[in-house]
């Protein structure tokens, strides 16, 4: 018997894989989308126009929340707490959704001049200093000073 490839796979091949998402943070996605329809109803962005900078401000906050060490999103009960990261990623969702439905207000401020972000890296590429240099991950110093052997030169 030879093996044959059913002709299905020849027509699925030229289809969006959407095996290539990771599945765990959809799922985490889709209960922050099911928390703001909790809190403001199911596809409100759908049933209204989007200001497109209301949420880009909120995903920013979600960012910046995370980058400042906060991982869950403390608006919800504990047991249903959803990751900021996701949380973001929850509210570029709608603005997309809402850029290719045609119903998004664009409320962006006038857009700066041509080449501006190309210049900033310019001029953070000339800085010297501790920017520069790669941080070691939280507690790494204190995880290497405990490990590191002490000796008669190193306790003056």
């Amino acid at each position: 018997m030879t093996d044959r490839t059913n002709p299905k796979d020849a027509v699925a091949a030229r289809k969006v894989g959407l095996s290539v998402l990771p599945v765990r943070v959809l799922y985490e996605v889709a209960l922050g989308l099911m928390e703001g329809a909790v809190k403001y109803g199911p596809f409100n962005w759908r049933r209204s126009r989007v200001r497109v900078m209301v949420y880009i401000d909120a995903a920013k906050r979600h960012l910046d929340q995370f980058a400042e060490g906060e991982d869950l999103d403390a608006d919800m009960p504990a047991a249903y707490r959803v990751h900021h990261i996701s949380k973001a990623i929850a509210g570029l969702m709608i603005v997309r959704d809402a850029l290719m439905r045609g119903s998004a207000i664009d409320d962006r401020p006038p857009p700066s001049a041509a080449g501006w972000l190309g210049e900033m890296n310019a001029k953070a590429a000339t800085l010297s200093g501790p920017r520069t240099r790669a941080r070691p991950a939280r507690g790494a110093t204190a995880r290497r000073r405990a490990k590191r052997p002490r000796t008669a030169k190193s306790r003056r």
